[in-house]
């Protein structure tokens, strides 16, 4: 009960009570597998790589077979010749796990722990194998999704987006994009800020959306709220997403919103916060979809696991942007990743004007120590500001056809 409680606070960017709590329950039960798997977990936000390897390698003494932890390792691990865990995963795929979602974990794990030893070939055959059945258990339709796409474009014209903007004690920075595309290392430089708390992906504009719609859905919107926007308060959606962010603010005055997702409702988003802030990451299409591909991903992305299916969300995502700047015309701030990454202080001088800051030396600091980060890119970020990952794909050109004729046919590769 103490793990899933501290689960259900961290998720809600409470993670020091939660280490209170699976610490106190691995004292009253010191060989709980999920404890010290949460633990791991919250080791990997908090970028204690060392600590959260000793809690995934007790797991996997505790239960050789635990896929999870093969996972989280196979992400925080400096993986080598003599490091590595390619030959316990490939025994435990031979034993065909009962759950094939322990499966998936396992070929994910194997596809990042062979891509780090330079085994390409054996790399992709696990990535493979790992997308096709997680399908299963993430199913996308892509005929849904344009026409929810078509109907936000349709609803968002110039004056919807226009809101009735109100007296708030918080100035909240949205950071949008695709999954993968940077937005974890804008908001990390963002978070250096003194005056900036980085609160990380927290639905909290979803939830709002829930609550004035009074309907429940995944995601950042679905068809019926769409259906019923032109009735909904939007000042009290906007009033409430600024008291829901209020504790996470920790009392400086602005505040980060990372959920990637966003980028579907920045128009619902303007209308409820007029005094909002946007900034847009973009990255090359094809190392955007590559990185997508090769993660595997809790709730999220359910488009990522098929490569046609990946090109065609792309595309949608990029004509939705493409509309937010027709109607918002000044109001998002593109940053280029590659750019980001060549020249970091003069992106972070555009960045910080635009959200009303004034540029401070910290902001580049990403790889200081402390804060939380609990997105899969907690261990690269932790790294520094890191150059050359946009060229992963190019080890798997050939078997990427399908991605690439996608984006090709959108005009985008």
């Amino acid at each position: 009960m103490l793990v899933d409680l501290g689960m259900y606070v961290s998720s809600d960017g409470m993670h020091d009570p939660a280490r209170r709590w699976v610490d106190h329950a691995l004292d009253t039960s010191p060989d709980l597998l999920q404890a010290h798997y949460f633990r791991g977990v919250l080791h990997t936000f908090a970028g204690d790589s060392s600590l959260a390897r000793q809690s995934f390698q007790r797991c996997i003494a505790l239960r050789p077979d635990y896929a999870p932890a093969y996972s989280m390792l196979a992400r925080i691990s400096g993986i080598d010749v003599e490091h590595n865990h390619v030959p316990a995963l490939r025994q435990l795929l031979k034993t065909a796990p009962a759950d094939q979602r322990a499966t998936v974990h396992l070929q994910f794990a194997l596809h990042h722990e062979l891509h780090a030893l330079g085994d390409y070939a054996g790399a992709w055959r696990a990535l493979e194998a790992g997308c096709r059945i997680q399908r299963q258990f993430q199913p996308y339709d892509g005929v849904d999704t344009a026409s929810l796409f078509r109907g936000i474009r349709e609803l968002c014209d110039r004056d919807f987006v226009q809101g009735k903007d109100f007296v708030a004690p918080l100035q909240p920075i949205f950071i949008i994009g695709m999954h993968r595309s940077g937005t974890t290392l804008l908001e990390r430089m963002l978070g250096g800020h003194p005056d900036v708390a980085d609160a990380g992906e927290t639905y909290a504009f979803p939830a709002q959306l829930k609550l004035a719609s009074d309907h429940f859905f995944g995601g950042a919107i679905d068809q019926t709220v769409l259906e019923r926007a032109t009735h909904l308060d939007f000042e009290g959606i906007g009033r409430g997403f600024v008291d829901a962010m209020g504790f996470r603010a920790s009392a400086r005055p602005f505040v980060t919103e990372k959920f990637n997702p966003n980028f579907i409702v920045a128009g619902l988003v303007a209308k409820a916060l007029p005094h909002s802030r946007f900034l847009h990451l973009r990255r090359d299409p094809v190392a955007t979809c590559f990185s997508n591909l090769r993660t595997l991903f809790t709730l999220e992305a359910a488009y990522s696991y098929d490569q046609c299916e990946l090109a065609d969300f792309f595309a949608m995502y990029h004509q939705l942007m493409s509309h937010w700047h027709d109607v918002m015309p000044g109001r998002i701030l593109d940053v280029d990743y590659s750019g980001l990454v060549a020249d970091p202080q003069a992106h972070a001088v555009v960045v910080a004007a635009h959200c009303g800051l004034v540029y401070r030396s910290e902001m580049l600091d990403v790889a200081r120590p402390g804060g939380m980060v609990s997105t899969a890119s907690a261990q690269h970020v932790r790294g520094g500001i890191l150059g050359g990952r946009d060229e992963a794909w190019k080890h798997y050109e050939a078997k990427l056809e399908p991605l690439l004729d996608g984006l090709a046919r959108h005009g985008l590769h």
